[in-house]
């Protein structure tokens, strides 16, 4: 459990940073880059060995997708933080645990029981009322804030679906370690070549703010990423109960933390979102030791 605790930590912060981001005027994309770089470097020193071949792995061309597909994903999560709350954007982003979940049911023959189901039903309704903001509280229109959530949901649902696709079939305790700092590589390839970009043709200058606190944002990146790996590699802890229980504990600890550090606003229905998400979180566990 306590690579599960972990990955929620980082991942909490994460949503947190990027509020915090806009309140001290720090470039959130150049922190973003940099942050990518700093979990690549990270990652290979934490690797026992990289294998000389690493581009005849066959799981290198599903890293390099991966890679990409992160970074764009993860500026509209600090977009959506910024804009709506990192309560909304971490609800958004992890209502999606229906979709790796019932993959895992499908394709790996994951256990079914009432309890999981439970959870998962009250998961959905807590995420739900926790996501409802009034217009006055919310910094763009209400329509850009419903693509927002939608694209939260079906990219971040496909991204822990392919990433359980992967650890299921091509990964080992041995080469996840080299697997993880090469998403990142991938992803700070198409950061910089984009912030090369804006800063030929559109000026803009580098921060040394956005690059100190880059350094801090891929620490924990690269945690949250690690700790969710090593989550899904524990014996007898099934992918449809990490997913959820990992999720989850976001949406709870970043709605909790960002209530007192950016106060937030939290209506009678975001409290209720909370609540249900945390007995989800007790159902789910549950389900798991019963199980056992």
């Amino acid at each position: 459990m306590i690579y599960i605790l972990l990955s929620i930590f980082c991942s909490s912060c994460l949503f947190l940073f990027f509020k915090f981001f806009e309140t001290q005027k720090i470039d959130t994309f150049q922190a973003i880059v940099v942050n990518y770089l700093v979990a690549s470097i990270f990652g290979f020193l934490r690797a026992e060995s990289i294998s000389e071949n690493i581009v005849n792995q066959n799981w290198f061309t599903h890293a390099l997708i991966i890679g990409v597909l992160f970074i764009f994903m993860f500026y509209a999560i600090a977009y959506t933080s910024q804009k709506i709350g990192p309560s909304v954007a971490s609800v958004a982003n992890k209502l999606s645990v229906v979709i790796p979940v019932f993959f895992a049911v499908v394709l790996y023959n994951d256990s079914v029981s009432f309890l999981k189901m439970a959870g998962i039903a009250l998961a959905l309704l807590g995420v739900y009322f926790a996501t409802q903001k009034n217009s006055n509280q919310i910094q763009i229109k209400k329509w850009q804030g419903i693509i927002l959530v939608a694209f939260l949901f079906v990219g971040n649902g496909f991204l822990d679906s392919y990433l359980n696709f992967i650890e299921k079939n091509y990964l080992s305790e041995s080469n996840a370690l080299s697997f993880t700092p090469l998403i990142f590589s991938a992803a700070f390839c198409v950061g910089i070549t984009i912030l090369f970009y804006k800063m030929v043709f559109l000026k803009n200058n580098l921060s040394a703010k956005s690059i100190i606190y880059g350094f801090f944002l891929g620490i924990l990146n690269y945690g949250s990423i690690i700790f969710l790996i090593k989550s899904l590699q524990l014996p007898n802890v099934e992918s449809s109960v990490v997913f959820p229980l990992n999720n989850i504990g976001i949406v709870v600890a970043t709605s909790v933390s960002s209530f007192f550090i950016f106060k937030e606003k939290m209506s009678k229905k975001n409290v209720l979102g909370i609540f249900l998400s945390a007995v989800a979180i007790l159902l789910i566990t549950f389900s798991e030791v019963y199980n056992n």
